[in-house]
């Protein structure tokens, strides 16, 4: 496996509700753009043209993406994509996986691998793989909310002389 190869490499994640266990494909809602597993989330964004706001910052460094009309900043999924994305902006040594009890308040830890990752495309044009992603900002005061990520695996996907996340970067730009 190449070094780049690597980088996006994300391990082995498991759908929500056993899904993979009894062969059904995930699916995702296409209006909230996030797929949620038990120990990952997918964000699958749409870029450029007219209808979509979403946008690489900083020469593929970062990169926009509003939630869903339906999020909220008390919705279950932002407050995970905001856990996750913390977590992976600030890692600490203490964070391990954690079964929480069903009466418990005190906020469960985020499991060390968990994850959002970042699938793009141009409308009508297939996702790619853009990697993990790191909270950088968000804005609750847009509606949709407004987030701002870090594409964790950028220096690898930049590294490549040629690829599908290069031609996405390249065909934004004009």
């Amino acid at each position: 496996m190449s070094t780049a190869a690597a980088a996006v490499s994300i391990g082995v994640a498991e759908p929500k509700d056993g899904a993979a266990a009894s062969g059904v494909v995930p699916r995702f809602n296409k209006y909230s753009g996030v797929a949620e597993w038990s120990n990952a989330l997918f964000l699958f964004v749409n870029i450029g043209g007219a209808d979509y706001a979403n946008n690489f910052l900083e020469g593929g460094q970062s990169i926009t993406w509003f939630g869903g009309s339906r999020m909220h900043p008390d919705t279950k999924v932002v407050k995970r994509l905001l856990q996750y994305g913390r977590a992976a902006a600030n890692p600490t040594p203490d964070t391990k996986p954690h079964k929480a009890t069903p009466r418990s308040t005190t906020p469960t830890p985020v499991p060390r691998q968990s994850s959002i990752v970042l699938l793009c495309r141009f409308q009508g044009e297939p996702y790619v793989c853009c990697g993990r992603l790191a909270y950088v900002e968000h804005s609750e005061l847009e509606m949709p909310l407004r987030f701002v990520w870090r594409l964790m695996d950028a220096d690898a996907l930049l590294a490549r002389e040629k690829g599908r996340f290069l031609d996405m970067l390249r065909l934004e730009e004009e």
